[in-house]
């Protein structure tokens, strides 16, 4: 007796989940990076964070990130 498989494809969409928030990243990139701002929930304090190192290591150079945000999987 043959085994058989039986595939059933159903479609998938993803969307941002908006309540939830974004989340906001500042990376130095001077000497190969590493030191950050670590995720914030607002986007003014990775920017805080990125003037106040620049003003105390004269770096000036930065990745300025949206790191995650929540989403969610349903089907179609």
């Amino acid at each position: 007796m043959a085994v058989r498989s039986l595939y059933r494809y159903v479609r998938h969409r993803i969307r941002h989940i908006p309540s939830e928030g974004v989340q906001y990243l500042g990376i130095c990139t001077r000497d190969g990076g590493g030191q950050d701002s670590d995720p914030q929930r607002e986007e003014t304090a990775a920017q805080d964070w990125m003037l106040k190192h620049a003003g105390m290591t004269g770096h000036q150079f930065f990745l300025r990130m949206v790191v995650t945000y929540y989403a969610q999987v349903f089907r179609d």
